[in-house]
């Protein structure tokens, strides 16, 4: 069962606003070094779960650090492994028109 809750910023005070901005802005940024630091190292699996030994290599001041981290590492994991599922099933489609002709 998934639950969802819609929330609106309609009616936020702009501090509100700009916390949860900078909060965006640092948790895209912790993304992009987890993406850089799991693409750059050689073992790459195909689970979801991250070493916590990557999870270290990144330290922050939020709040929650720890789930934040842990969470930003599993989004990281999950877009490198959409890409080399990519790059294998084309791989594997340019092998099997090469193998026709």
């Amino acid at each position: 069962m998934i639950r969802s809750n819609k929330t609106t910023l309609k009616f936020a005070n702009t501090g509100k606003i700009n916390l949860i901005n900078n909060f965006v802005d640092r948790y895209t940024e912790m993304v992009k070094k987890f993406v850089n630091i799991i693409w750059n190292n050689d073992k790459l699996t195909n689970h979801a779960f991250v070493d916590n030994d990557i999870c270290k290599k990144i330290s922050t001041n939020v709040r929650y650090d720890s789930r934040i981290r842990q969470c930003a590492a599993k989004q990281a994991s999950a877009i490198v492994r959409g890409e080399t599922a990519k790059r294998r099933k084309q791989l594997y489609k340019l092998a099997e028109l090469q193998r026709q002709g």
